[in-house]
This record gives structure tokens, C-alpha cells and sequence, in this order.
């Protein structure tokens, strides 16, 4: 597998690292990305130690305090395993401690996107600038995918061509989370609009089967950092930059989004559940609860399915 490009004094051993991960059966992407960062922020500092210190250690804990708790513990937990890794050939190195979970769990709180928040995030994506002439229906059709499917970012981005079954109005996700396979059955609008995206793709570059879904002006597959700025510039176009808001929140939408309505059609929301985790790529319900925050709407529609249950079964049943 190609090393990743690197530029500390330590790149040699982060890519052995990376390497050894990857070769227990995970993609480790995610993970690749904080030792990316360390990796600069150990370049920045011209750190030319043989062994990675308790000053060094120090320092980057510092340079990102200011980041969520939650996120300074994933950065931390990382670097953690890489240096326990490192010393098992130079013993000096220096082994954090780790961060107390109870510290940053759950302590952030996704922001739940309303329908006409996300039909105004739509209708900004078509005005995005043309840096090449598919970018504004790109993020109008990504955006959109993820709010009607609640995919994560990395399955939506790895997506290829012939992952997209227009006829039977399927998705395959060829490697989720864990490396778990599945079918995501879209709705009519959402598959018009992927096989429109489609059509608008090919006057580009004709499309092969295993060449990415989702691209840039390289014809490459599309890079999260790409989505991000994107993302962030739509943000602020809507006037949604008044909170911390992260294109994952777009998947607890997604969640919330599914209940809600599930409750206004008087659907038993129980019996639902796994049918819900299942399309999310969880492996039980218990994954899948994390990302049922409680909003106002939902609120209201438990409040009044359970006053009409007390009516017609507690007040009614002692008359």
C-alpha cells in the first residue's frame, strides 16, 4: 500500500503504524487524518527528537485545546496508540495518559436541520460559484443525498458508478462503517435527481463503472476537504454559522427526520426501529438511539400520542 506523504522526523514510523492497522481489516481513515495533523504540528515545531517526549506530547495537547472535547480525545487517543507503538523500539518514548471519556462523551450536541433549513442549503448550492461547470449540482445532489438517505460523508464520497441501480432505485454501499455492505432503497425524487446528476456528468467525462459517483474538476473522486469548505460556505450564505454545525449532522437529521414522521403517520415507532438501524448501517438500535435527539416537534408528537393513549385507555378505562 503507498505510504501516506508525511513531512516530521517521525513519518517513517506513522506510516508503519498506518500500515499495520490497515492490515488488520480497517480502512482507519478517519484515524489517518489526526496523525496527519499531528504529523504537521510536529513538522511546524521542527521536533528532531529520536523519540516522541513528554514536552511534545504537552505542547500538542495545548495547540488543540481549543477544539471540543470530545474531538480532543479522539486527537489524543490516536496519538496515544502511535506512541505506545513507537515505544515498543525506543522505550523512552513518552505514553499519555488517557483522556477521561466521562470528560467529552456526548458533550456535543448535534444541530437537527429543519426541512426548510435544508431546502434553503439546496437552493444555495445551485448559486455555488463554477469553478467547473458540475460543482453547483454536485453539492445540490450530495447535499441532498445525505438528508433523504442519512449516509455518512465517506460512503456518499465512495461511491462509484455502477453502485447506483437507477432502475430499481437502489444504492449499494460497497464498504460502510466496519467494512459493512448494504442496499439503500431510494425514494423516487432522490433517485430522478441522482440519475439527472448522472446525465449531467457524463457531458463531462463519459462514465465508467469504478469511477467515483462524486467528483472534482479532475475528474477525481471528491475530497471531504472540498466538502467541508463547501459546506461551510452554504453555512454561512443561510445564516446558519450561529452554531457548531458539521456535515454529520445532516445524518442525525436524517434520523430525527424519519421519526418524526413515522409518529405523524401513526406508525407503531418501535417495531420500526430496527428496519431504521439497519438502513443506517448500525448493527442494533442502540447505535441508531444516539442519533434520536429529542426537538420540539418530536416533543410534540410524543406529548400527543401519549395524551391520546391516556384517554382512550386510562381515563376511558375508569369511567
Amino acid at each position: 500500500m503507498k505510504s501516506i506523504e508525511l513531512k516530521s522526523c517521525i513519518a517513517k514510523q506513522i506510516n508503519q503504524f498506518i500500515e499495520i492497522k490497515r492490515l488488520s481489516g480497517s480502512s482507519y481513515n478517519s484515524q489517518v487524518l489526526l496523525l496527519k495533523y499531528f504529523d504537521r504540528f510536529l513538522a511546524k515545531k521542527r521536533f528532531n527528537n529520536k523519540f516522541l517526549t513528554k514536552e511534545i506530547i504537552e505542547d500538542y495537547q495545548l495547540y488543540i485545546s481549543s477544539l471540543q472535547p470530545r474531538t480532543q480525545g479522539n486527537h489524543m487517543s490516536v496519538v496515544r496508540l502511535l506512541c505506545r507503538y513507537i515505544s515498543s523500539t525506543k522505550p523512552e518514548t513518552y505514553l499519555p495518559e488517557p483522556m477521561n471519556k466521562k470528560y467529552y462523551k456526548n458533550n456535543y450536541k448535534p444541530y437537527i436541520f429543519n426541512t426548510s433549513e435544508i431546502q434553503m442549503l439546496l437552493t444555495e448550492s445551485l448559486k455555488l460559484k463554477l469553478s467547473y461547470s458540475l460543482r453547483p449540482f454536485l453539492y445540490y445532489t450530495l447535499f441532498g443525498l445525505l438528508y433523504t438517505t442519512g449516509l455518512r460523508i465517506n460512503e456518499a464520497l465512495s461511491l462509484t458508478i455502477k453502485d447506483f441501480f437507477s432502475k430499481e432505485r437502489m444504492l449499494f454501499i460497497a464498504e460502510g462503517k466496519f467494512r459493512k455492505s448494504r442496499w439503500i432503497p431510494l425514494h423516487q425524487s432522490t433517485n430522478q435527481i441522482l440519475k439527472t446528476y448522472v446525465n449531467k456528468r457524463e457531458k463531462i467525462n463519459p462514465c465508467l463503472p469504478d469511477e467515483p459517483f462524486f467528483i472534482n474538476r479532475s475528474v477525481k473522486k471528491l475530497p471531504y476537504s472540498n466538502v467541508h469548505l463547501a459546506f461551510h460556505t452554504l453555512l454561512r450564505k443561510c445564516n446558519l454559522m450561529h452554531t457548531r454545525v458539521r456535515i454529520h449532522d445532516i445524518r442525525h437529521s436524517f434520523a430525527v427526520t424519519r421519526l418524526l414522521g413515522w409518529y405523524k403517520e401513526k406508525k407503531n415507532v418501535n417495531t420500526m426501529l430496527p428496519a431504521l438501524a439497519t438502513y443506517m448501517g448500525h448493527v442494533d438500535i442502540h447505535s441508531t438511539n444516539v442519533y434520536l435527539k429529542p426537538t420540539i416537534q418530536l416533543l410534540n408528537q410524543v406529548n400527543d400520542r401519549f395524551y391520546n393513549y391516556y384517554l382512550q385507555n386510562i381515563k376511558g378505562g375508569n369511567r
